[in-house]
């Protein structure tokens, strides 16, 4: 009898530990923007995860590109969290805090480079 209930105990430890986990954390995600020129564009959400996200905004050829990262949390006005603007083609990459339980967007304008600009934003930093 006091085997069975130890086990029970175990199982029961187990499963909550591991509810709590996954609960915890969002998963790795990744968003990807492009836009030609003379567009705006966004591509849906991904959640932060407490920890610094990497904002990318890359392009091939000359011309302005602007892109912005925006926070939408509970309760609080939606903001701007990063941004950047090229005028020459390349590639910026950024860090930004991602708070849990709150979802980031990225926006994208083609002002006048004629090469399709790309906008990656990822909620964890490698």
């Amino acid at each position: 009898m006091m085997f069975k209930k130890k086990v029970t105990t175990v199982v029961f430890i187990s499963i909550l530990s591991l509810t709590l986990a996954s609960s915890a954390f969002a998963a790795n995600q990744a968003l990807t923007v492009s836009a030609a020129k003379g567009v705006v564009d966004s591509n849906g959400y991904i959640t932060g995860q407490n920890m610094n996200g990497k904002f990318n905004l890359s392009t091939q050829a000359n011309g302005e590109v602007y892109a912005h990262v925006m926070e939408y949390c509970d309760n609080a006005a939606s903001k701007i969290v990063a941004s950047d603007t090229r005028t020459y083609a390349g590639n910026t990459i950024m860090n930004v805090y991602m708070k849990s339980k709150c979802n980031y967007e990225i926006f994208i304008n083609n002002i006048g480079s004629n090469a399709v600009a790309k906008a990656y934003l990822n909620n964890w930093y490698n």
